[in-house]
């Protein structure tokens, strides 16, 4: 989870670390991961060019479907509309359309502005290099290496001009890298949290003393965004230190933020924080309070369920101190966002092995107690089957893992027995080791899974790093997780992109 749990088998050694710790050939195409490049270079790739007009307004996108240059709104399966950028000296580059394999050229028997670009074989010359100027992120200015005319646009089409000023967006154009490799973001990002609405993915991750957000158009190009600072605890609080998990949620018309955090002496517990900004990105946070059931045990990793016009809360938990470092899932009734009615009802404890793994350096081992954690819901649509998917074994062992159980058709979320079908299923493979703690995400018609990871076996203080990919779904309607992918794997980005 988000402790360093030093695996132990000595079980008050194991609770002292928690406390200390949670947290070739010119035809191939050679994809890099875009966030891996912190130089002004262009990872060599696939790319769709939009002018940064259309980034913001029609979705229109550089094509060369003819041998004229123009733009036309975006199309996925258009490979007219997909360039592939090669560097062929320091910053200079030639553009080779996918779907003609010819090159994007200035206009050959003229210098003047507005004469609208064309294609041509590859021949070399310098008609066929650009210069990319960058703005800022994934944002240049094209200029013809033999003309010194930039790029542009007049109307739809696609033309060489001089330049209008510095900063005209007209003179600017947007570089979308259309394939990518895992992570997706640079340095750690543990506990990954995502939430969608009005345009905008909301990215989270525990970052230890206070609350961050990333916000992105697009989720492959999520190292892009700003990690911005949008709430820090007062000191000497119970919710001080610790802050791990958060979750972002838009209940009854405002946001809220649930986050496990401890202080004063008190041990992790959930908390609330509202929002009176419908930007949630906004410094906006107010305090709402500690959310728990009148039990007011140890607590982490809280999600909300909307069931039925009703809200539920589900967290993972100590049942007693008598029990500490077992963890189960709980549910219990919410009255209002910040506010659980009733009792806890237990719908999952770690009874299989697969859920009592601890890590070391030296390899996991079985241990005691065992771990459910990071609940989070899934559903195909509106209709579908309700999926509690969460993370099973420690979470510094390499058998940190997800599993799933459903509720059934007409099911009671309070009622345990109604929680059905529990197994394991997305588990360490290709070299990514103790893949969970997730959330998901759509993009257009496709599914997402947003989890984090490590690259080294047995390294259970190792970083974890945010990764997403495509999941399926079955005949059923059941969710199809498949095995993590590689950090050498080059994938799509997501079909709304």
């Amino acid at each position: 989870m988000k402790k360093t749990v030093k695996a132990l088998q000595v079980v008050f050694l194991l609770l002292f670390f928690i406390a200390c710790k949670k947290a070739s050939n010119s035809n191939e195409i050679i994809v890099q991961p875009t966030h891996a490049v912190k130089s002004d270079s262009i990872p060599e790739s696939i790319y769709r060019i939009r002018n940064f007009i259309s980034e913001e307004t029609n979705g229109f996108a550089v094509d060369a479907s003819g041998s004229l240059v123009q733009q036309t709104v975006w199309s996925p399966e258009n490979t007219a509309q997909r360039w592939h950028i090669i560097a062929v000296e320091s910053k200079v580059y030639k553009l080779i359309n996918v779907n003609s394999n010819k090159a994007l050229e200035a206009a050959k028997s003229t210098n003047t502005s507005g004469a609208q670009l064309q294609l041509n074989t590859d021949n070399g010359s310098d008609l066929q290099r650009w210069k990319f100027v960058k703005v800022h992120n994934n944002v240049y200015k094209l200029v013809n290496k033999a003309t010194g005319l930039y790029v542009g646009i007049n109307g739809v089409n696609i033309v060489q001009k001089t330049l209008s000023n510095g900063n005209a967006p007209e003179d600017q154009f947007v570089l979308h890298n259309l394939y990518f490799k895992n992570p997706i973001v640079e340095g750690g990002f543990a506990d990954p949290y995502v939430v969608y609405k009005d345009g905008y993915y909301y990215a989270m991750t525990t970052s230890g003393n206070n609350i961050r957000i990333r916000k992105t158009k697009y989720m492959s190009l999520l190292n892009q965004s700003e990690n911005r600072i949008i709430w820090t605890p007062a000191t000497g609080t119970t919710y001080t230190s610790n802050i791990w998990a958060p979750e972002l949620h838009y209940l009854d018309g405002k946001w809220y933020i649930y986050f496990a955090a401890s202080g004063a002496g008190v041990g992790q517990r959930m908390h609330v924080l509202e929002s009176t900004s419908q930007d949630p990105s906004a410094r906006s946070w107010i305090y709402k309070g500690k959310i728990s059931d009148i039990s007011d045990q140890w607590a982490i990793d809280g999600t909300v369920l909307k069931h039925n016009g009703k809200n539920f809360f589900i967290w993972s938990g100590w049942e007693s101190e008598a029990t500490k470092l077992k963890q189960h899932l709980y549910i219990a009734s919410m009255s209002n966002p910040w506010t659980i009615s009733g009792e806890r009802t237990k719908i999952s404890s770690p009874t299989n092995v697969w859920e009592k793994y601890e890590g070391s350096a030296n390899g996991d081992f079985v241990g005691a107690t065992g771990v459910n954690e990071a609940p989070i819901i899934l559903k195909k649509d509106a209709e579908s089957t309700v999926y509690l998917i969460f993370s099973v074994s420690r979470y510094n062992s390499d058998n940190y893992s997800l599993a799933t159980m459903n509720l059934i058709h007409g099911g009671d979320p309070v009622n345990a027995a109604h929680w059905v079908n529990k197994k394991r299923v997305f588990t360490s493979a290709n070299g990514v080791y103790g893949p969970g703690h997730n959330s998901f995400f759509t993009s257009g018609s496709e599914h997402w899974i947003f989890y984090h990871a490590r690259n080294t076996a047995n390294t259970p203080n190792g970083s974890r790093t945010a990764r997403i990919q495509k999941i399926s779904w079955d005949a059923n309607g059941a969710p199809i997780f498949g095995t993590p992918v590689s950090t050498s794997s080059q994938l799509e980005i997501p079909a709304g992109e």
